[in-house]
């Protein structure tokens, strides 16, 4: 039987991969077999192209996304680069017939890409009346680990309607996800903060404004969460990792519930901007204050948790607590079902 995961278990699931996009350089190997290895290159993507076509000719859409996802993580020296290059095969299975589930890998080293690229390219072709059909193949393929996925189709959905739409695009992933929170409305503030370069060749860095909170304030109340578990990804990258100026603009949030999910975003995203080394996002955390240090600690071993290998770093990063704390962590870590220590 599976461990019961909470719904802030499950969210933190999204940030691992999505993290790596904005601070990360390290490259994921998930293949024992490598099928093909030419150099796929995103100064080159029209080649890159050409070579998922021609695997797309002689197998299956599944099989041919394995054997272009080889090559991609052979050839690749960034995560960055890795994501785009999935984005376009999220973008030619499409076109080709394939299905949304023929994205799927192990462990998806990617970051989503495949399904960020699908979802886009469906959404603009079809309309956004597919939408609920994207979002019930996520439900199929993953199950109560999901979430990873119908945050692609946030992501999908805003580029595909534009940046202005911000609002429309929340209500049909409210209409198409049964969540209440994460998936979905996290892929659109994402989207919103690191809008997709449609040349597939650069990381996009919302500009600054005047009010460093928006677009929180002005999005319904019932979203406002989601937007503030995505603004510290936001707020770390414009503020050069300044980890007491991001705590100082969560501490300004008034209401409560989103104040704790704003520490609790920069815990998910902190390790990802300390390139996942673990002592250095110990102390990146210890530099807040008692109480947003603790959601922040909890933030980012549920990240340690999901990286192969390290779930007792985990469980070093919860010891670094007052007494109390650390046995709250623990046991939210030890009922992770990622923990397998």
């Amino acid at each position: 039987m599976r461990n019961v995961r909470t719904r802030g278990d499950m969210r933190r699931q999204v940030f691992i991969a999505l993290g790596l996009l904005v601070f990360g350089v390290a490259t994921l190997s998930f293949l024992s077999t490598t099928f093909y290895e030419p150099r796929l290159s995103l100064s080159d993507i029209r080649s890159a192209r050409e070579f998922l076509r021609n695997l797309l000719e002689e197998f299956s859409t599944p099989d041919a996304y394995l054997r272009y996802a080889s090559a991609i993580t052979a050839s690749s020296n960034t995560t960055l680069e890795q994501h785009f290059l999935a984005h376009i095969a999220g973008e030619e299975l499409y076109g080709a017939g394939g299905k949304f589930a023929d994205c799927t890998l192990p462990q998806e080293p990617f970051a989503f890409g495949c399904f960020h690229g699908f979802s886009i390219r469906a959404i603009t072709e079809e309309g956004d009346s597919i939408l609920p059909q994207l979002a019930a193949s996520c439900r199929e393929s993953f199950g109560d680990q999901s979430l990873p996925c119908e945050h692609g189709l946030g992501h999908g959905v805003l580029a595909a309607l534009g940046l202005e739409a911000l609002t429309p695009a929340l209500e049909l992933c409210g209409s198409a996800s049964k969540r209440y929170r994460g998936g979905c409305a996290t892929g659109v503030f994402m989207e919103y903060n690191f809008p997709t370069d449609p040349t597939h060749t650069r990381l996009i860095v919302r500009e600054r404004g005047e009010d460093l909170h928006e677009p929180c304030p002005r999005v319904a109340s019932r979203w406002q969460g989601d937007c503030y578990l995505e603004l510290p990804q936001w707020w770390l990258r414009i503020l050069d990792k300044d980890v007491e100026a991001v705590g100082a603009l969560c501490a300004s949030v008034t209401a409560e519930e989103e104040r704790a999910m704003c520490y609790e975003g920069i815990g998910v995203h902190m390790p990802a901007a300390w390139h996942y080394d673990r002592d250095a996002t110990a102390k990146a955390c210890m530099r807040l204050s008692l109480q947003p240090r603790i959601r922040c600690i909890e933030g980012a071993a549920s990240i340690f948790i999901t990286l192969p290998g390290r779930d007792r770093e985990a469980l070093i990063l919860c010891d670094t607590l007052p007494p109390e704390s650390a046995s709250r962590c623990r046991a939210r870590i030890e009922q992770n079902p990622f923990f397998e220590v």
